[in-house]
């Protein structure tokens, strides 16, 4: 019974609480370098790019389905192959799925994830193409496709 507890369910528990952990770190950094993109052309005058529940309801809401999906169906390797194979509990204690290598690579995909959904959108809607309607994209239209690019 200990030996299967920690063998596979000890293991399952390792992965998906480092992916969990580097998830929300990821998700958070993203959004908030955006603002700050976004606060270098607007001359940091406390403007938000985002509607302000949005931006709350960000971790609340729109976010929650990966984790609790991550929780609830990731195994990475099947128990029988764990008992099978005691070897594999060794990239669990080694610490090979959250480690500060790891961090900081998910960190610099957030940063660069968040410049990419801000510069792309932002400049790709801002020359004042005109609509059907002769209506330009206004902030608030170009916050909201960020905002949307983001949380998909």
């Amino acid at each position: 019974f200990v030996v299967r507890l920690l063998l596979v369910h000890g293991a399952w528990n390792y992965n998906r609480l480092s992916k969990l952990i580097l998830y929300f770190f990821y998700k958070n950094i993203t959004l908030y370098l955006i603002q700050f993109w976004f606060a270098l052309f607007s001359g940091f005058s406390g403007q938000p790019i985002f509607e302000r529940w949005t931006i709350g309801l960000y971790n609340v809401i729109f976010t929650i389905i990966p984790p609790f999906v991550l929780g609830l169906l990731d195994k990475d390797v099947s128990a029988t192959s764990r008992m099978k194979r005691p070897t594999l509990y060794v990239l669990s204690q080694c610490g090979e799925g959250f480690n500060t290598k790891v961090f900081w690579m998910w960190i610099a995909m957030a940063v660069f994830h968040s410049a990419g959904l801000f510069f792309i959108i932002f400049y790709g809607l801002s020359h004042e193409i005109p609509f059907s309607d002769g209506k330009v994209a206004s902030l608030w239209y170009i916050g909201t496709a960020i905002y949307t690019a983001t949380v998909v």
